[in-house]
């Protein structure tokens, strides 16, 4: 059996690196997509990615498919990124249109996310201090193109190496 990779840390975040098989066209599928930041010490996420990625023995070259669990910034971020080194992109088929207006769809989320927060019960107080953060974190994610984004009910099975196979199950959580 293949020995499993480490997963990527970029700030807070795992990103999941998972060998495909030959079947498959070798290289990497990677859960999650990364977040777009400076780091405290002024090294961007992609740099610290790469870096990563390079010690675990691929480049992001080798990513030929991106898993995004969900459409929110720090795990969909770097998308288009993927998208530009020709990686397939997989997503819930609900997440297409937030990753592509990429950073806009956090507005567009905004309010209803404090609405749901109001709905069940948070302080004003709360949702206050909420707003108060915005733009506290420099986060970036470009837009990616939605023709060349594939919805998770359209692609639910991969062949990874070593005889395994990933199922992907849309199954919204936290998102809407």
């Amino acid at each position: 059996m293949t020995t499993p990779l480490r997963p990527i840390i970029l700030g807070d975040n795992n990103l999941w690196p998972l060998r495909l098989d030959t079947t498959e066209g070798d290289g990497i599928l990677l859960v999650d997509s990364g977040i777009d930041f400076d780091l405290p010490d002024g090294t961007a996420t992609w740099d610290a990615l790469a870096m990563q990625a390079g010690a675990l023995g691929f480049a992001p070259a080798d990513v030929r498919v991106v898993i995004v669990t969900h459409e929110h910034i720090d795990h969909a971020a770097f998308a288009a990124r993927w998208v530009s080194l020709g990686a397939t992109v997989i997503c819930g088929r609900a997440a297409i249109p937030a990753l592509a207006l990429g950073r806009d769809s956090n507005e567009v989320q905004r309010e209803p996310r404090f609405a749901e927060l109001r709905r069940h019960g948070a302080p004003d107080a709360l949702l206050d201090g909420f707003r108060g953060m915005r733009g506290t974190r420099a986060l970036r994610w470009d837009a990616a193109p939605a023709d060349a984004l594939m919805a998770a009910e359209d692609r639910p099975t991969f062949r990874l190496a070593g005889d395994r196979t990933l199922l992907v199950i849309p199954a919204p959580g936290h998102t809407p």
